[in-house]
Parts: C-alpha cells; structure tokens; sequence
C-alpha cells in the first residue's frame, strides 16, 4: 500500500474513530462565542514532548493544576495509565530522556541575558529515586546525552567555587551521585559544545562589546579563534561539531542573510556553503550523530519550514505534510535509530496537537493536544503582509481578524513584539487569539530592527528607537486604516518590554492615531535604562548620547500625551526593572493624565504566575472596552 494512504488509514482515520490520544481527555463540544481569559492564558496542559532512546515510551511537560509536572506514557501498553511526577515542587521547563530508564528534568531558577541555568533533576521514569544530578546548590545546562555511555551525561555548571563561567562535569544519572570535572572554566566562555564523538571541542562566550570562540586544537590545546565585535565584525555563530571536528555554523561572513556553512576549527577557515536562503536567515539545524551529518536546516518565511539534505527524511516527512496539510509540522524528538518521531502539528489558528511517527511502519499516530479547552474553541487565523515604509524600505508583518470577520473596517490593537531584536511569525499567539476573540483585529509589525530578515534588516533599526523603528509601525497603521482594514478612530498600542516602549512612544508622538495604549514591562526612560542595564550593546544599539536618549524617551512626553495608557509591571521584573513604569505612572500623574497602574505582585519580566496573567488579561479587557468598545459592540 502507498505511504500517503497507509499513513491517513493507520493514524488520522482510527484517531477519529478511536479515542486514541494517550495524552489528554478531550474538551468539550460548544463552541462558546466567548473564550474565556484562563483558557487562553494558561500554560498548555501538554508540551515538550520527548520519546525514549528506544522509542516505547514518551515523557511531557504536564500542567497539573497550574504546576508544571512531568508525564510518563508507555507507547507500548495502550491502555496503560499515564505517570504524573511532581519533580521537586518545581515548574519543570524541559525535559530529556537520560536513557530508557531515567529522565532529566530542568527547573529555571537563574535567568541569562544570552542563555539561562537551570537546577537539574534526575528520576526514574516511574518517579522514584529522584534526586539533584549535580547539587542542591549548583545549576546548570545539559550539553551532552552521551548516547553511547547511558549512565552519564556531560553539564556545564555554576556552583558555589565557580559562579561565573561554567565548568564541565560527566555526571552520573543513576541512583549514585558521581561526578568529575572534564574541562575548567575558561574566561569568558559561557556555553560549550561538544562534537559527535562526545569530546567537548567549541566554547562561546559573550563580552560587553564581542563574542568569544574558542576551540578545542588537535593537540588537545584551547585557543581563542575568533572575536566578533558587535555591529563590526560578520557575525557567525556554531551549532554543532560533527566527529571528523568539521562545526557547523551559521554566518553572514559572505551574504546579507545568515547561511549555514562548514567550519575547520584547525585552520580557522569557512568550508563549503551548505544552504542559504535568499528572503530570510537560516535559524537553526538538526545534526545526527548517528549519520554524523546534518539532517535538514530551519528557516522561517511566515512560518517554520525545513530544508532536507537527508533525502529520505525529507521525502517522509513530505508524506508526514501531504496528511497534514493545515498545519505547520515541526519534528520535535526522535528515538536513538531516528525510526520513531514525535511531531508537533500546529498554526495560527491551532494551538498544536502530537503525533508519534513511525518510519519503518508507515504510520502516524494522533497522541494529544496542547490546549484541548480551545479545541472546539472559535480561533482566529494569522495572514502575512509586506509594506512599504515612508522612506521606501519594505516592511514585514501580520495581520489577525476575528473568526467572523465579515470585512468591514473594526477596531484594532497594534501588537508590538518585544526585543526588539527578535521577531513574531505566522503561529499560535495567546495574546492575538484573546484580541481577535473580543472583536480587534491585529497588527503585528516586523519593524526594521527584528531579526530572521537579514545583517542589514535588524541593523537598520541601529539607534532609531523612537525614530525609524516607530515610523515603521505607524506606517503599516496608516496603510491599514487607507485599505478600509482598520477603524481609524478605534486603535490601540500595545506591547511588552521594548513593546512597551513603542507603546508609549506612539501615544506621545501620536495620540491623535491612538485611542489607547497599553504598556506591559515597558521602558520609559532610556537614560535611566543605561544606568540600569547599561551595557556596551545597548549603548550601541541605543545611543549613547544622553540629549539623543532622553528626546527618545516616553516619560519626557508625558505632558504630550492625550490618550489613556495602561501599564502594567512586576514588582521583581529584573530584565526591565519595575521603576520604568513606577516613575512614567508618576509622570503621567503629575501631568494630570488618564492612566491606570496595573502592579504585578511577585512577578518577573516574563508573566510566570497564571495569576497574574488572567489578572492582567482581564484589566486589558476592561479598559479597551471601555475606549474602544468592540467587545460590548459600542460604537
């Protein structure tokens, strides 16, 4: 029988007809004309699935109650009761199969600016003999499964003798707790990579002003190989060391979007291009140590697609998206002879459900859904545009409508992403489907300064904060009110962090346009900001004159701005510290302003407790209500 047809008959058609989902219990049939707040911001009851090496048994992040547990299911035993694992009293992060018997699980507990560490848990997978793998008071990253050697991994760790720059350790993930030291910290190294044989071989390391590479030399010997100054320098980053020591690194040294290219640490010299992509940057690869090669690359137009240089993986997972076809599907685990996959099948309007894929038997097996509360729920879906800005380069970004948009003009939200270095894509967005369900459109600008477009993309945002980067927002605005998308008298700003920041801005230099604006961690003083977290790269990207940051700073406007503003912070916010919006609500006092203090008790920089998220969730509602007015249908 033809894969396509086997791969439909065997997973799609008898999930449908049998409850097949091992993960979770269905929701229920209504579809309500409104979801519900807790609904949308609750963290999903199903997510990082990971299946074992031998491919019998999958583990999952579990939300039990608002507490992130780990969920253990014998793919083998149909009927078999999944195990629920309350790891420490921790919300778990990640999780990854040590070997078939035993899982680590990772609890944030030191936020990075570059990467973050984690205290590291191993157990059974049935629960029992848990314990810290390497100490109560260390933390850390996995860096290395060691697949051939099942009773060890590899950890870069911070502890009490060395809390800068992390030393590697093989550790022991059985019932013992075994260590020992495998390579010192080096200055200035914050993360290792090992290569297929195991041996740690690259190190990187981020400076005020550079990135660090060093490298592992033939004789055994470390060296510093490269420096790459911040906005000077092509940047290149590695990913992966194949056996023969040949890294796999992403770079921009030859064109203006990052590609993915072959790197001989010995004599510090670019191989062969392996792949690049014209519109967009290479985001990430998958390297198998069993086929010691790169399987297939990632890159990101509107949503995830991949790049095969594995043939038959690639002609796979073709039948894989032949099946699905709606969705975006992303290969997300795989057992240890890479027969079995676990795919994470989801797009703008689905929140994502899991499917174990079986190479050898042809087969796809439905196993849950991320948020089954929203299945039968009325989501939204996410269109891409492209738009020229005022000075003629073009922007990207993505507009949302209600489910039953008829296409008459309606209110709408602009959604600016944080960052700013970074970007939004065409997938599943709590925060779009909570606005789209009240009746807003959305508009989610890529202004110059986001990343995944190209070197000269993000670095055209290079100290335009307020300036270009604002204009770029406001010109999509404007093209959306002129194509009859968008209510002009109904529009609201809104973000998060940088966000935040462009919130305020657009009511201060537009509050004719805005109606509203809604600030959630944003900054509001840029000078104050340099004194807070004022390293090199924000004092580049920035600026560093004092009179050019305090004329792009939104609390000096407050008297300017003739539109409510909502902001909303937490008190133990320490990526943008909770004063930036104490001191514009200040501001915006003094000048006698209409303005609503949301203050998040406990909370950090990245909304964690669910508390505080319907909290925050249900104020927005009621203060776009109350000046916008599509919820409730005023005009």
């Amino acid at each position: 029988m033809e894969f396509y047809r086997t791969l439909r008959l065997t997973g799609l058609l008898l999930a449908l007809v049998y409850p097949l989902s091992v993960l979770t219990v269905q929701g229920g049939t209504e579809k309500p004309e409104r979801i519900p707040v807790y609904n949308l911001m609750q963290d999903p009851l199903v997510s990082g699935v990971e299946i074992s090496p031998d491919g019998k048994t999958i583990a999952a992040l579990f939300n039990k109650n608002d507490r992130i547990m780990v969920l253990v299911k014998d793919l083998e035993l149909a009927d078999s009761e999944p195990v629920i694992i309350n790891v420490l009293n921790h919300n778990v992060k990640w999780i990854k199969w040590a070997n078939d018997r035993r899982i680590i699980a990772g609890a944030i507990v030191e936020e990075g600016i570059w990467q973050d560490y984690y205290a590291l848990v191993v157990m059974d997978k049935d629960g029992k003999n848990m314990r810290h793998l390497i100490s109560d008071y260390s933390i850390g990253n996995l860096i290395d499964l060691l697949p051939d050697d099942p009773d060890y991994v590899l950890v870069e760790e911070l502890n009490i003798d060395n809390q800068v720059f992390p030393e590697v350790y093989k550790v022991c993930v059985g019932n013992e707790n075994r260590k020992w030291r495998i390579l010192e910290s080096r200055f200035n190294i914050d993360h290792w990579i090992t290569d297929g044989n195991d041996d740690v071989r690259m190190g990187v390391g981020y400076l005020s002003d550079r990135m660090v590479i060093d490298a592992k030399m033939p004789d055994g010997s470390w060296k510093t190989i490269d420096e790459n100054r911040y906005l000077k320098d092509p940047q290149y980053y590695p990913l992966a060391v194949g056996k023969n020591g040949v890294a796999y690194v992403l770079s921009y040294h030859e064109t203006d979007k990052a590609a993915l290219y072959e790197y001989y640490i010995e004599t510090q010299k670019f191989g062969r291009q392996l792949f690049k992509h014209d519109a967009v940057d290479i985001e990430d690869i998958y390297y198998s140590r069993q086929a010691d090669a790169v399987e297939y690359a990632v890159f990101t137009i509107d949503t995830p697609e991949l790049h095969f240089f594995d043939e038959q993986l690639g002609r796979d997972y073709q039948s894989v998206s032949r099946a699905l076809t709606d969705t975006t599907n992303l290969i997300v685990s795989r057992s240890a002879d890479e027969k079995r996959m676990i795919i994470l099948a989801g797009s703008s309007g689905d929140p994502g459900r899991y499917y174990l894929f079986d190479r050898e038997n042809k087969t796809l097996k439905y196993l849950g859904s991320c948020y089954p509360d929203l299945e039968k729920m009325p989501l939204s879906k996410t269109e891409g545009m492209k738009y020229k800005a005022r000075d003629g380069m073009t922007i990207y970004g993505y507009v949302s409508f209600p489910s039953a948009h008829s296409g008459s003009p309606l209110p709408m939200v602009v959604l600016v992403h944080g960052g700013p270095y970074a970007r939004d894509k065409n997938e599943f967005n709590p925060w779009v489907q909570f606005l789209t369900n009240r009746g807003y459109i959305v508009f989610q600008p890529n202004f110059r300064g986001s990343t995944g477009y190209g070197d000269s993309y993000w670095k055209s945002g290079y100290r335009q904060w307020g300036l270009a980067m604002q204009n770029d927002i406001l010109d999509g605005v404007k093209i959306l009110i002129d194509n009859k998308t968008a209510d002009e008298k109904r529009i609201c700003v809104m973000g998060a962090s940088y966000g935040g920041y462009a919130a305020l801005m657009g009511a201060a230099k537009n509050s004719d346009i805005f109606r509203c604006a809604i600030s959630i961690a944003g900054i509001s003083d840029l000078n104050k900001l340099m004194i807070q977290k004022g390293n090199y790269l924000n004092r580049a990207l920035i600026g560093d004159d004092p009179v050019e940051r305090r004329a792009g700073s939104p609390i000096n406007y407050a008297p300017d701005i003739e539109c409510p503003v909502l902001l909303a912070h937490g008190t133990d916010d320490n990526t943008v510290y909770y004063s930036q919006s104490d001191d514009m609500h200040d501001a915006l006092k003094r000048a006698d302003k209409d303005v609503t203090f949301l203050k998040l008790k406990d909370e950090t920089h990245h909304l964690e407790d669910i508390k505080n998220r319907v909290s925050l969730f249900e104020t927005i509602e009621k203060f776009l209500n109350k000046h916008m007015g599509a919820s409730s249908g005023e005009k």
